[in-house]
């Protein structure tokens, strides 16, 4: 139970802890430094939850790394006793790679299991050295998809690097979930394929769901394929995206909040194109107000606020007049009680006493027009209000 109270920045400090002593880093002699149990049985946790496959995968086994060793002479723990690696998944490798049927098959038709029921699954490594065979490859893939093989995200990344198009549609045709993965350590195939407008396109014909959310961590925080596009993606590649999406693309994925970070000079271009094509009504929401879990965690950091935060808080002046000119609400209030001109005050009061501009306003200092355009608004709002409280409905 302690061992899930482990935080992220101490999960990556075991890490550390474990790579630097492996390298014979003095300074993570654990040795020197008893550990509590808690980490001392994560760190382990770690290290067996890495290895435990390896064998039925066909890897060797490395040795424990001191750090481990450390942890283990503490708990009074011997190393566990791994099954020894079969020979077949090597073999199989090999002949995948050279093109190899015969022997391949006779490898498959041999194959009785292992005593941890890996079955044929244990084969899925021969699928990325199938590729290196070249006109072989789908010939070799078939053959393994056929004995039950399983390709994941990897294996259809790997495919798709090498252009191998007949094997693509050998893993569909199989049952691979084209929309599977996440943001950013497995990207779904649609999120690797945005820099290539052939691959993309090819996705989105057969079914990718530019709309579809993460299936894992970045699925509870809205995040879609055209959000992911958001940053740099080609703006004519973001149009083929809505063509294939349709209708449903504006309410997912939370596009003008990503849209406003984006890192090329088409910015404006591509956030009055998600205006014009209903966007506007965002324009006042808070981000991941519909979503009470990954709002919570969000709140933990710089907050949520509404589209126009974000600009005023990074200084893009553009922006914040684009979003003003079609309806924003300078007076909304983010997550954690801050206007949007509070948060522009907020970064210039940072990078006066000596801050970083935040990654991303590659426009310069405009915080101060910011301000002056935001504090503007507010007063003229303020002043219909008093005299016709129906007036500031044309701001």
């Amino acid at each position: 139970m302690e061992m899930h109270l482990i935080g992220c920045r101490s999960w990556h400090t075991l890490l550390s802890l474990e790579r630097m002593s492996s390298l014979g880093d003095p300074a993570a002699d654990t040795g020197s430094y008893p550990l509590p149990g808690y980490i001392t049985v994560a760190i382990l946790d770690t290290w067996l939850t890495a290895n435990k496959a390896r064998p039925a995968r066909g890897e060797s086994q490395p040795p424990p790394s001191q750090a481990v060793q450390e942890c283990m002479k503490q708990l009074n723990l011997q190393p566990p006793d791994f099954l020894p690696a079969p020979p077949e998944p090597s073999q199989a490798r090999v002949a995948s790679a050279a093109g190899d049927l015969d022997t391949l098959r006779e490898i498959l038709d041999g194959w009785q299991g292992n005593p941890d029921g890996f079955g044929y699954s244990i084969f899925s490594t021969s699928l990325t050295p199938a590729l290196e065979g070249g006109h072989t490859a789908a010939a070799v893939t078939s053959c393994l998809l056929e004995y039950g093989v399983t390709p994941e995200a990897v294996h259809f990344k790997f495919a798709m690097d090498y252009r191998a198009f007949p094997v693509l549609d050998l893993y569909l045709r199989y049952g691979y979930n084209i929309d599977d993965g996440d943001f950013p350590f497995q990207p779904t195939a649609l999120a690797n394929a945005l820099d290539d407008e052939e691959m993309t396109r090819w996705l989105l014909e057969r079914g990718a769901d530019p709309n579809a959310e993460g299936t894992r961590n970045s699925g509870k925080m809205g995040r879609t394929r055209l959000s992911v596009s958001m940053g740099h993606t080609p703006f004519n590649r973001i149009r083929m995206l809505f063509d294939y999406g349709g209708p449903d693309s504006i309410p997912h994925g939370f596009l003008l909040w990503y849209a406003t970070r984006r890192k090329v000079p088409d910015r404006i271009q591509v956030l009055e194109y998600l205006l014009h094509q209903g966007a506007a009504g965002d324009l006042t929401r808070i981000m991941l107000d519909d979503r009470p879990e990954a709002a919570m965690k969000a709140d933990w950091g710089a907050g949520r606020g509404t589209p126009l935060h974000t600009p005023a808080r990074v200084g893009k002046l553009d922006a914040v007049k684009l979003f003003i000119a079609w309806g924003a609400d300078p007076s909304i209030r983010d997550s954690k009680g801050q206007l949007a001109v509070e948060r522009a005050r907020e970064t210039q009061k940072f990078k006066a006493n000596g801050g970083t501009a935040e990654e991303g306003a590659p426009d310069g200092d405009k915080h101060e027009a910011i301000i002056e355009c935001l504090t503007s608004l507010s007063e003229r709002r303020k002043s219909l209000l008093v005299s016709s409280p129906k007036g500031i409905e044309r701001l």
